[in-house]
Formats: structure tokens, C-alpha cells, sequence
């Protein structure tokens, strides 16, 4: 797991560890998340991320422009269930194994 305060930073880190899931806000200052869940697709070992984007906005004019493994998730109610629904759309386990 890593963490990044700027979203180029988070592209960065995305491409040296080449994560499973990437996790984003929508809301960033100098770039938003929805470029950010875009910049994978242009990198060939990164092309098929999943990427889920955080928002409190409405997320039916934002699902429509993310890359076809990527999605757009309420923080509002039911969170957590859309969460795990989410991972499991994008092909990732909802279960730890110890």
C-alpha cells in the first residue's frame, strides 16, 4: 500500500509498484481524479488497472468517461458495500487470507 498527497505524485507510485487497485479522489487542485483514473491506460503495463475514484458528487456523469475498468463510487451510504462490489467487478477477492 503507498500514498501520495498530489496525483502526479500518485502516478508515479502507481507505475513503479504497479498495483492491483488503484483508490482516488475526484477532488484534487492541480489535476482531478478523473485524469488521473484516465493516465493508466496510456501506460502498457498499466492499461487494465482498476481504478475506483471517491467522490461525494453525483456519480452518473462521471461513470460514463472512466476507462472500462475503472469506477466511480458515492461516499455516501452503503459505502462499503459498493466497495466490495466494486473490487469484485474489477476481478479483485473481497476476503483477506491470513
Amino acid at each position: 500500500m503507498a500514498y501520495a498527497d498530489h496525483p502526479l505524485d500518485a502516478f508515479g507510485l502507481a507505475v513503479s509498484l504497479k498495483p492491483n487497485l488503484i483508490i482516488t479522489s475526484l477532488e484534487f487542485d492541480n489535476l482531478n481524479g478523473l485524469e488521473l483514473a484516465k493516465a493508466p491506460c496510456g501506460a502498457d503495463a498499466m492499461s487494465e488497472t482498476p481504478v475506483a475514484l471517491l467522490t461525494s458528487h453525483a456519480v452518473e456523469g462521471i461513470s460514463d468517461q472512466l476507462p472500462p475498468h475503472s469506477r466511480a463510487i458515492h461516499k455516501a451510504s452503503r459505502f462499503a458495500a459498493k466497495f466490495a462490489d466494486t473490487k469484485k467487478e474489477v476481478g479483485l477477492s473481497t476476503t483477506s487470507k491470513v
